[in-house]
């Protein structure tokens, strides 16, 4: 028996012995693609030579790494967030692509384990991070075969929480409208008493998202890093932030009791909040 492929025969499989009515021979494709494979017999005394029906394989491979890829924490819409966007590998493997995996790792100091998200296509959102953080991240492609190799790091991003509450296109971080609701919301107000009557013009956000973005936001919003959260210290200090106070104006009467940040770490943790 004669294995051929394409029409030509396969260097390892020709003249292959009959054994219990029939053979087999094991090879492999140099080049990924569309194979058509014929068995071939010679026939003998009591049989005629025949030939199979030609039998379509797909040889694939893993695909190549992603390319051009970039990393942004601009404008996310949830809470330490980064958007990683790619452009498809150079080769597919002879396989369509099944899915994307973006891995974002922090640099130094110590790295804690990556973070990592999948999708069908680019871009693809990664979180929770680590916020103010600087991270770069990868990408690799999965097709039918496995998964290829991860494409060069990306630019540093640095994952942010950010104060836009209303996610306005106008003002991103507005006193009279984003810093009203988070007093609010700091008072104990909730739903729609958050943000009546202070919605910005351009706000992407409606009441109850408002409501759910600040209820998130929560964990973030100790300024003063004393474990409390409290509207006329940790809200002041954001209202006087985005009211451009800086130094002792940012933060005179507005500390809270044993604080776990100094008035410099406040002034530069409300940056990471409003970069």
């Amino acid at each position: 028996m004669t294995f051929t492929s394409n029409g030509s025969n396969i260097v390892s499989c020709v003249a292959k012995p009959v054994v219990s009515d029939s053979a087999y021979c094991v090879t492999s494709f140099a080049a990924t693609g569309g194979y058509s494979i014929v068995a071939s017999y010679s026939g003998d005394v009591n049989y005629d030579a025949s030939s199979s029906s030609a039998l379509a394989q797909v040889v694939s491979d893993l695909p190549s790494a992603p390319q051009a890829v970039v990393s942004t924490a601009a404008a996310p819409s949830q809470i330490g967030q980064v958007s990683v966007a790619f452009a498809a590998p150079v080769s597919n493997g002879g396989s369509a692509i099944a899915s994307y995996t973006a891995t974002c790792s922090r640099l130094a100091p110590a790295a804690p384990l990556p973070m990592s998200a999948s999708g069908p296509a680019s871009p693809i959102v990664v979180t929770p991070l680590e916020l103010g953080a600087a991270v770069n991240c990868t990408v690799t492609a999965t097709n039918g075969v496995g998964t290829g190799p991860a494409s060069a790091a990306s630019n540093t991003a640095t994952p942010v929480v950010p104060l836009n509450v209303d996610a306005s296109t106008a003002t991103a971080y507005d006193a009279a409208t984003d810093g009203v609701m988070i007093m609010r919301a700091l008072f104990g107000l909730t739903g729609t008493a958050i943000s009546n009557g202070v919605r910005g013009a351009t706000a992407n956000r409606d009441a109850a998202q408002i409501a759910a973005y600040l209820a998130a936001l929560r964990p973030e919003l100790d300024i003063d890093g004393n474990g409390q959260l409290d509207a006329l210290t940790d809200g002041l200090l954001i209202v006087r932030y985005m009211l451009n106070l800086r130094g002792t104006a940012l933060t005179a009467g507005a500390i809270g009791a044993a604080p776990g940040r100094t008035p410099l770490e406040i002034e530069a943790y409300l940056a990471t909040l409003m970069p």
